[in-house]
Order: C-alpha cells, then structure tokens, then sequence
C-alpha cells in the first residue's frame, strides 16, 4: 500500500520524466527477449522475413505507404493488432509466472488468451493509452517547466494549476483526435517508408556523409506533409 502512495505521489511531483519512462518501458522490452514464448515467435517471423529475400522490404514498403496514406483509415485494424501483440507478450512475460505459482501452464497460453482480451478491448484501451499520455505529458512540461522555461514562474511545481492544463489540453486532444491521427499516422507512413528505402534500396550516407540524417529528416518531413495532405482531402466528411 506504501508503494501504491508513493507512486501517486511521485506522478503528482512529475518525477517521472520522459527518459526515465523510455528506460522502464525499454527494459521490459529487454527482459521479454528472454521469454520463450515470445522469442520463439520473433525468431520465427525473423526467420521467415529473411527467407523472402528482397520481397521482404518490398512487402514493407508497400505497408508503410498504406500506413502514410490511409493510416487514419486503418487505425481500428492497427489498434486491434497493436493491443494483440502487446497484450500477447505482457500475458507470456508477467501473467504466465504468476500462474506457473500456482500450476504449470505454457508462456504462450496466458499470452494468447491476455491478447485476446485486449484486443477485444483495443478501442477502449487505446483511449485510456492517449487519455494518460496526453495528460501526464502535458503535466510533467508544466510542473517541472522542461522544454518551456518560460513556465517557471507560471505552473513549476504548481499541482492544481498542472493539472487543470493537463486536463484541458487532454480534451482538446479528444476533440482533434481525428487530425491528430491523420498526422500521427502520416509521420509515421513517412518514417517507415524511409527506413524501407534505406533497408533495401537507397543509402543516404552515400550523399551527405556524416551529415546523412539531414537528407533523412527532410526525406521525412516532405513525405509526412503530402500523406497529411492526403489524409485531410480524403478523410470522410460529416
């Protein structure tokens, strides 16, 4: 229960900041490479990706393109495969010793049946996902005043004021959630097509040199802009 306080009490002084996050959340990522059940299967998918030879960045390339130009479109689909996979391997590396406590059961059963769960549950999951990312980011940036020095003397260690911006821009994130999406999904088509290119196709050091992420960044960015553009002229109107 003392831990349970504590943690609150942390999130209320923002004492989670954004590299501390990336580094719990990458060593789970880390420790679940040791799970049977879900290494076999990455080494299974790995596999059977190098053995399409060229067809595999191919086969990349054209998801990514779709992911540039009808991300938005997808996303029911993306959320309901994203949430499988993560629900699959939280089920195999937390849910599975918990259970083998008590008797025996393969990994890859709990992971199946917490992914099915979850991806039952995708639409609302991800709603809780964008609702405490969104809050807690925005909260963190007013209460330590990271990125925006201008704040300092604002809402730095100011809790109720923190939080009242964070909930409001929480909602406005609601409310643009659909052009949030469109350009989420646009900068990410982007990023993939890029990495696609360079997989299997195209190398930037080859130009730039050292300076080769300059022409990544600005490969990018036009891409981002046309799927964006792309999006918003074809989205459905109301």
């Amino acid at each position: 229960m003392d831990g349970f306080f504590a943690f609150f009490d942390n999130i209320s002084k923002a004492a989670f900041d954004f590299s501390s996050i990336g580094e719990f959340f990458g060593g789970i990522i880390t420790g679940m490479q040791s799970s049977p059940g879900i290494a076999g299967v990455w080494n299974a998918i790995f596999s059977f990706a190098l053995s399409l030879g060229m067809l595999t960045p191919l086969i990349l390339l054209a998801l990514s393109v779709l992911e540039l130009l009808f991300g938005k479109k997808l996303m029911a689909v993306q959320r309901f495969i994203a949430l499988f996979v993560v629900g699959y391997c939280m089920g195999a590396y937390f849910v599975s010793p918990a259970i083998n406590n008590v008797f025996p059961l393969p990994d890859y059963i709990s992971g199946i049946v917490i992914a099915i769960v979850a991806a039952v549950l995708s639409k609302y999951l991800y709603f809780v996902l964008v609702a405490v990312a969104s809050a807690y980011s925005v909260y963190y940036i007013c209460y330590s005043a990271a990125f925006l020095p201008f704040l300092q003397g604002v809402t730095s260690g100011n809790g109720p004021i923190c939080f009242v911006v964070a909930l409001l821009v929480t909602i406005l994130v609601f409310v643009l959630l659909k052009y949030i999406e469109m350009i989420g999904t646009s900068i990410l088509g982007a990023f993939l097509v890029s990495k696609c290119i360079t997989l299997g196709f195209f190398n930037y050091s080859a130009f730039l040199g050292e300076n080769w992420w300059i022409l990544e960044l600005a490969v990018i960015g036009v891409i981002a802009i046309a799927g964006s553009v792309f999006q918003i002229k074809t989205r459905t109107r109301y």
